[in-house]
């Protein structure tokens, strides 16, 4: 038997503990200072362990492994068999890039091209055609704000919901929006279009968010999604609500007072809450967001979403609790995942909009065959693999996974530099979320284990 590559060992120096955390397998073991150099004995020569249960949570959690098991190769078949997955297709659809609102650091290029009725047709057939050979079909409602093409979201739906009974698919769907024009009409509707999760955009409490992200008009917009959400949360349905909430410096030291604008049954219907810092960019209103905040106060607010009670997760780490993701973008890293734009172009990734149709992947013809444009470059920017490069030595290799695609296809480097620090953070955010949510602790105990992905 032999060490995991991926163990890290983190001092919680406030609770007199030790975390061993393993990246890999997303195990933790929590041990007391005084029971450590046991623990550590046995990592050092586990054949030698005479505490057979010690021993056999290490090998649970993936901290000992065979000495013929090799991670690398693990990580490499994990990553190749969601790259190269036939049995799912996965569509980001973007009815349209126009948009109600004037977000002041907005960076779509706004155009009133709505999905036409060809565009539906063919993107019927080619889902029609895909799904005799499929399994499941996800779908995410994507923009612009969508929610102005209700009459295009309602036409596919029941296209793309006949496909699947026919075939016998499993379809499921997710909407981003800005959540203006989340009327009751429509979440009333939600269960029949099987859209089981709604992400909206809040940019912090009345004050902040009316100023960075009001209608186009200029007028406020915060109440009306406030109510829209609440309306939202008060629907017998089997949605549930994400919320992304965007920061800047200005608005980081009130922000999280908005969490205590929302209501109980708003934070009990939110699966997820994340923050989302306004990157420095030349916006179309020509504002630099320039931020003078480090990672660890962007970190700090999770902590305080966490101690009131909401499921804050940082988008960093939130693979953490898939078993299954051995990827770094969900729809960049898969063959069969597109984004398709209002004038139904294909894209792999939603940068390739900005410009407009930049990076076109290709087309679906009148008969819904998919038509590359510059199978070329397709081909250099799916077959870029973290494994031939150093990030194959990486010891965030199961977390980061390489970055992005399109990025790794430009040459730009997105190498994390503090890799102990990125790893001692998720570390320790782990341990005060199982802390705070499952009243973690090793009482009189020498060490507790929790296993992350069987937790929900």
């Amino acid at each position: 038997m032999k060490t995991s590559q991926f163990l890290n060992t983190i001092k919680i120096d406030n609770e007199n503990l030790i975390i061993l955390y393993n990246v890999l397998s997303q195990s933790l073991i929590a041990v007391s200072k005084k029971y450590f150099p046991a623990v550590n004995d046995a990592l050092d020569k586990p054949d030698s362990c005479t505490d057979q249960k010690l021993y056999q949570i290490l090998i649970k959690g993936g901290f000992i492994l065979e000495d013929n098991f090799d991670e690398i190769d693990y990580i490499k078949y994990r990553y190749f068999l969601h790259l190269y997955n036939q049995n799912n297709l996965h569509l980001m659809l973007m009815p349209t890039l126009a948009c109600n609102f004037g977000c002041v650091y907005c960076k779509q290029v706004e155009q009133k091209i709505y999905f036409s009725d060809k565009t539906i047709d063919r993107i019927t057939k080619f889902v029609k055609k895909s799904m005799q050979t499929k399994k499941q079909l996800s779908v995410v409602w994507f923009g612009g704000e969508p929610l102005l093409c209700k009459k295009q979201i309602y036409k596919l739906s029941e296209e793309f919901i006949n496909t699947c009974n026919t075939n016998k698919c499993t379809y499921s769907a997710s909407l981003s929006t800005n959540g203006s024009l989340l009327d009751s009409d429509f979440v009333r509707d939600l269960d029949k279009l099987k859209i089981k999760s709604v992400q909206i955009t809040i940019d912090g409490p009345p004050e902040w968010h009316n100023k960075l992200r009001p209608f186009s008009s200029g007028k406020p917009s915060f109440d009306i999604i406030k109510n829209n959400i609440e309306n939202f949360v008060e629907y017998d349905n089997n949605s549930y609500l994400v919320l992304r909430i965007n920061v800047c410096d200005d608005s980081y030291n009130s922000v999280i007072d908005l969490l205590d604008i929302f209501s109980e049954k708003i934070r009990k219907r939110t699966s997820q809450l994340y923050f989302s810092y306004i990157n420095p960019s030349e916006a179309k209103r020509y504002k630099k967001f320039v931020s003078s905040l480090d990672t660890d106060d962007y970190w700090e607010l999770y902590y305080k979403a966490i101690a009131k009670g909401w499921p804050a997760l940082p988008s960093e780490i939130c693979h953490i609790y898939d078993k299954d993701r051995f990827y770094y973008c969900p729809e960049a890293d898969n063959i069969n995942s597109f984004y398709i734009g209002p004038n139904g172009f294909l894209y792999k990734c939603s940068e390739s909009f900005y410009p407009l149709d930049k990076e076109v992947v290709g087309t679906i013809d009148d008969f819904g065959n998919l038509k590359f444009t510059n199978f070329g470059d397709y081909l250099k920017f799916m077959i870029k693999s973290p494994f031939e490069k150093e990030c194959k030595n990486c010891d965030i290799l199961s977390m980061h996974v390489g970055g992005c695609r399109l990025l790794n296809f430009k040459g730009i480097s997105q190498c994390v530099v503090s890799k102990d620090k990125y790893i001692e953070r998720a570390a320790k955010f782990i341990f005060y979320k199982m802390k705070t949510k499952y009243r973690f602790s090793i009482g009189k105990s020498n060490y507790r284990v929790i296993l992350l992905n069987e937790l929900d």
